[in-house]
């Protein structure tokens, strides 16, 4: 048909052993760890490491606070908790370099 374009289903990820390519940095899923370009670990707490896989698995996109402490806390976090302020500086000091 004339004048029709075709939409591609979008592809699945696969889960598994899922790297995330950050700017000279690796995000394993995997192992829950992140490493530098000189293969070095860099130490990141159980709530760094969710913020920074949510924000890494939506490149490009603002992400609310609300959001972000969605992906730290679940569903039920509360709407007035604000760790979401203390991680994301955290967060930028360890892998923003100086």
């Amino acid at each position: 048909m004339r004048g029709c374009l075709a939409v591609e289903e979008p592809r699945a990820k696969p889960e598994a052993a899922e790297t995330i390519a950050i700017t000279g940095l690796t995000l394993d899923l995997a192992r829950y760890a992140l490493v530098d370009a000189s293969g070095e670990e860099i130490k990141l707490t159980r709530g760094e490491f969710a913020v920074l896989t949510a924000l890494a698995r939506r490149p490009g996109q603002v992400l609310s606070r609300d959001r972000l402490l969605d992906a730290v806390s679940g569903r039920d976090a509360n709407v007035f908790d604000r760790s979401i302020d203390n991680l994301v500086p955290r967060l930028r000091h360890k892998i923003v370099p100086p």
